[in-house]
């Protein structure tokens, strides 16, 4: 792929169109004082499709993508490897090593070698993780564009112990409607996954319209959120399977 094929692939695979992008990058150039990092919809479409953006630009782009700038830069042949304290800035002071162990036929379990995620994230292909994950989960690689994985934050509750953090989840992109049925307990109840402009999250909700509630634990300290559909928020897709971390650290 091409460098403009790589970024719509990058958007397609985070759920975005082109109006979530050209929202966000209004945001943070409004934040940041410059108008420079707005990333126009006839903007994006010339990037898609081979123009060259400005580095204000491709700085919004990665933020607006959750993508090291690092990793943009490389799609136009800059290679800037030996920099990569944006990408770790994500992750816990000590950093996140995952080891995949069988614990028993046809169960994977889960070690964290050291801290996990502080806020949920999707996985993405270059990680690292990818070199250790079971061939099960490695074959789903072959069908990128409907599943994705990510691991819950250490810092969200919003599900209790019904997703703990620091899970590794599984998501269905091509179920990305909300929808309502009779579930017998919570533990049926479907979980989707959300992007929003503070990031991901793996909740339960509701839609009725354009308007989504994001619906917690009742035990969880969050609240409800009521998000507009698609201005303020995206459904990835369903989490369909998710594995627990057999121990972390903070």
């Amino acid at each position: 792929m091409n460098a403009g094929e790589q970024i719509r692939a990058l958007r397609d695979e985070r759920g975005l169109r082109a109006a979530d992008i050209e929202r966000l990058s209004q945001r943070l150039a409004e934040r940041l004082g410059n108008p420079d990092y707005v990333v126009p919809h006839a903007t994006l479409n010339g990037i898609e499709n081979g123009s060259i953006p400005t580095i204000y630009k491709l700085a919004s782009l990665a933020a607006v993508l959750d993508a090291p700038l690092e990793q943009l830069l490389g799609v136009y042949g800059i290679d800037i490897s030996n920099q990569r304290n944006q990408h770790e800035s994500r992750m816990g002071e000590a950093g996140t090593h995952l080891e995949f162990r069988r614990t028993e036929p046809g169960s994977v379990g889960l070690k964290a070698a050291a801290g996990i995620f502080a806020e949920t994230q999707i996985v993405r292909k270059e990680d690292p993780v990818w070199d250790i994950l079971p061939q099960g989960l490695r074959e789903r690689l072959a069908k990128p564009e409907r599943f994705s994985y990510a691991i819950v934050g250490a810092r969200e509750d919003i599900l209790g112990e019904v997703l703990p953090r620091g899970s590794f989840v599984e998501i269905d992109r091509d179920q990305n409607r909300v929808v309502r049925f009779h579930w017998k307990s919570i533990l049926e109840r479907p979980i989707y996954c959300l992007w929003h402009g503070e990031g991901h999250v793996c909740c339960w909700c509701e839609q009725t319209g354009s308007l989504l509630t994001i619906v917690p634990h009742p035990l969880s300290q969050q609240r409800s959120r009521q998000l507009r559909v698609p201005r303020d928020v995206s459904v990835i897709g369903r989490v369909i399977n998710f594995w627990r971390l057999l121990s972390f650290q903070n």
